[in-house]
């Protein structure tokens, strides 16, 4: 019921957008992969060049989204249950795939002591759960954490395309 209203409010249903995700991939690599001509089954070298020449139907895109975090602000929380903690874990599991992280906020004492109790972890390293004391500290880490990324990203896409490079290898 939690994720499934969850899910509405946000407006992305991670497990629905994964799935699609994964048929639109399975398309593209079952239109790319599997030509039945002469040449494709007979030689495996012009079935590979084939593979690379071909580009993707353009509705191959994975699915997009303008969300990249979601904060869940846990004020109202009394007490959280090992049932309570599993949803969360699910939640996390579940945007995780599609690249939203999950972050909890505004968690009183004993809620945060059974979420590190449970597995929900305190640290700030990149693959861990994070649980902030206030909605404002998980919002500037977001923010914080998604320029990073960004940044990471065109560092990556800049160095691929370094004319230097380019040049050194003719």
């Amino acid at each position: 019921m939690y994720k499934t209203v969850l899910y509405q409010k946000t407006g992305v249903n991670p497990i629905l957008l994964d799935a699609k995700h994964q048929r639109v991939e399975s398309q593209a690599n079952a239109d790319t992969g599997n030509s039945k001509s002469f040449f494709g089954t007979k030689f495996d070298c012009l079935k590979q060049a084939k593979k690379r020449a071909e580009k993707p139907p353009a509705d191959a895109c994975p699915p997009s989204m303008d969300m990249h975090t979601l904060v869940l602000d846990c004020g109202a929380m009394q007490f959280i249950d090992t049932v309570g903690l599993s949803v969360l874990k699910e939640t996390h599991h579940d945007y995780k795939e599609i690249g939203v992280q999950v972050l909890l906020a505004n968690c009183n004492p004993p809620v945060r002591h059974r979420l590190r109790k449970g597995g929900w972890a305190g640290g700030t390293d990149g693959g861990s759960q994070l649980a902030f004391c206030s909605v404002h500290e998980a919002v500037r880490f977001a923010e914080r954490w998604y320029h990073v990324q960004q940044e990471e990203s065109k560092g990556k896409k800049d160095a691929l395309l370094d004319p230097e490079d380019f040049q050194a290898s003719l």
